[in-house]
């Protein structure tokens, strides 16, 4: 099987969590959210529930020695999203509808409320990033400074079908990108539509500048947006798949929002098969090669993959 034209290589991994989808910060410390009952020892002695279901936060040195451990979570069940962590070692965490934002130390900075499964990000600064969906027709994206201060807090109506915020993150000058599903019409500052006569969800994405205003906002028809990344350059990079055919599809865009790359399909798993399995997060590293990984289905079973796209010139 040949790779296709941009990608630098794609090879097997054995099966678990692939390596790109460790949560790391600049000096390669590793960064891990779970869930547990009772009493759980990440590494550094016991953590007990406070009831139910609990949040652990562990951090790892790059010989995987842990360096810190803590518990979050109240007398009923919560849950756990992979953490947000910049280059610095800032991190951020939530635990259902609590959002926890700690120094490199594990040193806690402030908490925020904040409706469940809201995707975090941090800058290159140690500012929060986040996007909610409440229980209205909107959703809104926040950015609270190292402190908890709110330094700006976008609304965005959804005007008309539905909308989801999937993934946020930033980019080395400190802009914002946020991506998610949509069949209907949202207002970012332009007006955003994209529909499927089969009501499947399409994709999309907006770039905003530090101050929250508008960059660019656009849709792609990609179902499934399993993730999003920005390289050194701020080209951003959308990895999912879609539905009827079922392909896998790697997208990116430059600055400016105009896309500059599309690797669909076959031309990642060739004849391997094009049933749809699991995909994680697309990482981009600081040369700009950016690495996917995912499991199309082969036969009854899934071969977990891993593919490396070149920089983009």
């Amino acid at each position: 099987m040949q790779p296709a034209q941009g990608v630098a290589s794609l090879h097997h991994v054995p099966p678990g969590p692939a390596p790109n989808e460790a949560v790391t910060d600049a000096a390669g410390n590793r960064y891990v959210a779970g869930t547990f009952s009772g009493t759980f020892d990440a590494g550094g002695g016991p953590l007990v529930s406070a009831g139910g279901t609990d949040v652990y936060l562990a951090k790892y040195a790059p010989s995987g020695a842990h360096v810190w451990s803590r518990r979050f979570g109240g007398p009923n069940d919560d849950f756990a999203l992979p953490p947000a962590v910049n280059a610095a070692g800032a991190v951020a965490v939530q635990a259902s509808e609590e959002i926890v934002r700690l120094d490199t130390d594990g040193t806690e900075r402030f908490r925020r409320t904040a409706f469940e499964r809201s995707p975090l990000a941090l800058d290159v600064a140690g500012n929060l990033l986040f996007a909610e969906r409440t229980l209205e027709r909107r959703f809104f994206v926040t950015k609270l400074d190292p402190a908890g201060a709110t330094t700006w807090d976008k609304e965005i109506p959804i005007l008309d079908g539905g909308a989801t915020t999937e993934h946020i993150t930033t980019d080395s000058a400190g802009n914002v990108l946020f991506a998610g599903g949509i069949n209907g019409s949202i207002d970012v500052g332009v007006v955003i539509t994209a529909r499927s006569s089969e009501g499947e969800l399409q994709t999309f994405l907006v770039k905003l500048d530090p101050s929250g205003a508008l960059v660019y906002g656009l849709s792609q028809d990609l179902n499934v947006p399993r993730g999003l990344t920005v390289d050194g350059a701020g080209n951003a990079t959308l990895a999912g798949y879609d539905y009827n055919p079922d392909v896998y599809r790697l997208l990116s865009y430059d600055p400016a929002g105009a896309r500059v790359r599309e690797v669909v399909g076959r031309q990642l798993v060739g004849s391997l098969g094009s049933g749809i399995g699991s995909g994680g997060p697309p990482r981009a590293d600081a040369a700009g090669y950016v690495t996917w990984s995912f499991a199309p289905r082969v036969g009854d079973a899934s071969l977990p993959l891993v593919a490396t796209l070149e920089p983009l010139p």
